[in-house]
């Protein structure tokens, strides 16, 4: 199973909300070009686990 595949599992519905979180920097490339575009154009790069927890509490609406 591809990672769009694997991620279209967590959107069901228009409402749905899901985050994907690549840890491993090696892959980064390969994964991206294999991403459906509007998901690209939405992607934020962090190196600072912190942030990252901010920014998914953020993009779900969490606080």
């Amino acid at each position: 199973m591809n990672l769009a595949q694997t991620a279209g599992r967590l959107l069901r519905s228009p409402e749905d909300r899901g985050a994907i979180v690549i840890m491993d920097s090696r892959i980064r490339g390969r994964i991206l070009e294999k991403l459906p575009r509007d998901w690209r154009e939405d992607l934020q790069p962090y190196s600072d686990p912190k942030r990252i927890v901010e920014a998914i509490r953020s993009f779900m609406g969490w606080s």
